[in-house]
């Protein structure tokens, strides 16, 4: 996939499945910028000063992430059983589609929104 000399900016892009999307974007040749809350530390793994937009949106749905992982077992049985797939969406799924999207490839997707949400909302 060729990146031209585009710029990604990833909100949240410190932790989490930002994180997951920073660095599958600074794998594919992107550069990142990403803001960073009280993450510093982590912001400074890969952000640049440098800021393009491109009208796209990610949806993702429960992700493997400390904050859905730290959620009670009875609470954690119900929102499997509420996916299709019956697991969580890992971080690097959600990369993936970002990575995608972003792509030169893909310059003629715009206005969208993609869900990744393992089927439990098809739109």
């Amino acid at each position: 996939m060729s990146t031209g000399s585009r710029v990604a900016l990833v909100i949240g892009g410190t932790s989490g499945i930002g994180a997951a999307i920073s660095e599958a974007l600074l794998a594919a040749g992107y550069r990142v910028a990403a803001n960073y809350g009280r993450n510093a530390e982590g912001a400074s793994r890969n952000v640049t000063v440098t800021v393009t937009v491109n009208a796209i949106a990610i949806a993702p749905g429960y992700t493997d992430t400390a904050m859905v992982s730290a959620v009670k077992p009875e609470v954690m049985e119900q929102i499997l059983k509420s996916v299709p797939t019956g697991r969580l969406a890992m971080p690097t799924e959600i990369a993936r589609g970002v990575v995608f999207l972003a792509a030169d490839e893909s310059c003629s997707i715009n206005g969208v929104t993609l869900s990744i949400n393992g089927a439990k909302y098809l739109t």
